[in-house]
């Protein structure tokens, strides 16, 4: 005799199947359930077509055909896995470079999990990709080769900021970010340069050197001269605010970028004050063809003979709030800005930095509306944290780009006494 074992899941009610003369219970629950029935049967024939000539989900019932006699079945139910809820797409059109001018290569550009949570990723594109972890982790390195119209899926079972690529088309690039599921504790603040910053701040330094060497020949230098570079770098006119120089992507070559920095995490005067002396991070939305925000750049920015030297990298919502929280710090702390500095700021993002007294939660400083200043936080309860420490909270708050009240998740660091802080709508 010969087994063979049939199994479905069919969302939240599961009827009983049955085989010819066999009655089995219906069963339900509130959870997925998977019914498994072993059917044993005497085979006579190698094809399951001739043995299965029937399956009515509605009536409960298989068909067995004549090549199976003398069946018996066992049933049983189990809980199903979980369906993963958080699909990746490879669009069609990927295999081109144009994808990353709007980081649609991958879609969505930027997922955020919780740990423990399957991602799906689906080819719909003609040509293979592959999904690759860019570095290692400490879920290892995947790696799959997706064919088109197939797919592939991986669980993240640890926390962290994961990029991932195609490394048959290396311009495809999108990024994982998983999170505790119980929030996360407080944390030092580490003084080290993060890898993509120092590379930033070198880029900047060859900009500018080959810059002074060669004056605006070098912009037709260093155009296109490093293709498809994780960290770009740029040159902006600030005549026209049109980038004249590029050298990861000579299509960028023209384009006007006042409006990105318009919308960035430090208001265009504070900007040009500071980036002529000493050079300031600055991070900005980058929206795609229609308009929709689709990922945020970070970048470091120096002045220098009426041109902005610039040199960028895509960053996550998390690691754009971080990142405005420690710059606001940074330029605190010498001076170039104050309470009052921020409160001016009169930005109309979500992401705006705001500074509270944790003494009282009164608001001391606020980027969105200075008329918030002595009021109190919408952080209600007391966040006891050392100096030099941050920590994730989440609240209600209103968020400028619905008008609504919603839940917002913030980034604090505790600086001379004071939580400074920035955040953002899930």
């Amino acid at each position: 005799m010969k087994p063979m074992t049939l199994s479905a899941v069919l969302g939240l009610a599961v009827f009983g199947l049955a085989a010819p003369g066999i009655a089995m219970d219906g069963h339900a629950s509130g959870d997925d359930i998977r019914l498994t029935i072993t059917v044993t049967c005497d085979i006579h024939t190698d094809y399951l077509d001739e043995v299965i000539t029937g399956i009515d989900l509605a009536a409960g019932t298989i068909d067995l055909g004549q090549h199976a006699q003398d069946c018996e079945a066992v049933t049983g139910y189990v809980e199903a896995a979980p369906a993963s809820s958080v699909v990746v797409t490879i669009p069609d059109g990927a295999l081109f470079p144009d994808c990353q001018v709007t980081n649609d290569c991958f879609d969505p550009y930027t997922v955020t999990i919780h740990e423990g949570t399957t991602i799906s990723w689906h080819n719909n594109d003609t040509v293979p990709h592959t999904v690759t972890g860019m570095e290692p982790h400490p879920d290892g390195t995947f790696d799959s080769l997706v064919l088109a119209g197939e797919g592939f899926a991986y669980t993240f079972d640890t926390p962290g900021t994961y990029w991932y690529g195609c490394s048959v088309h290396p311009w495809a690039r999108g990024v994982i970010v998983v999170e505790p599921e119980g929030g996360i504790d407080a944390t030092p603040v580490s003084p080290e340069v993060p890898l993509h910053d120092a590379m930033a701040l070198h880029q900047v330094a060859e900009l500018l050197t080959q810059y002074r060497e060669d004056g605006v020949d070098s912009f037709q230098e260093m155009t296109g001269l490093h293709p498809f570079r994780e960290v770009a770098g740029l040159v902006v006119s600030l005549a026209d605010q049109t980038v004249v120089a590029h050298n990861a992507n000579p299509l960028f070559v023209g384009f006007h970028y006042g409006h990105l920095v318009e919308s960035a995490s430090i208001p265009v005067d504070v900007i040009l004050r500071v980036a002529q002396t000493q050079g300031v991070w600055i991070s900005y939305p980058v929206p795609n063809g229609m308009g929709d925000i689709t990922s945020h750049e970070r970048g470091w920015v120096r002045i220098y003979d009426s041109h902005a030297f610039i040199s960028s990298y895509t960053v996550t919502m998390r690691e754009n709030v971080q990142g405005m929280v420690g710059e606001i710090i940074r330029l605190y702390a010498v001076g170039d800005i104050t309470f009052d500095t921020i409160s001016s700021f009169d930005m109309q993002s979500p992401e705006y930095p705001f500074v509270v007294d944790p003494g009282t939660m009164l608001v001391v400083a606020d980027g969105y509306d200075s008329g918030r200043v002595g009021t109190m936080s919408e952080i209600v309860d007391a966040i006891p944290l050392e100096d030099g420490h941050g920590v994730w909270t989440e609240y209600v708050s209103y968020n400028p780009a619905t008008g609504m009240e919603e839940p917002k998740r913030s980034w604090l660091v505790m600086h001379d006494g004071y939580l400074f802080g920035s955040g953002y709508h899930p």
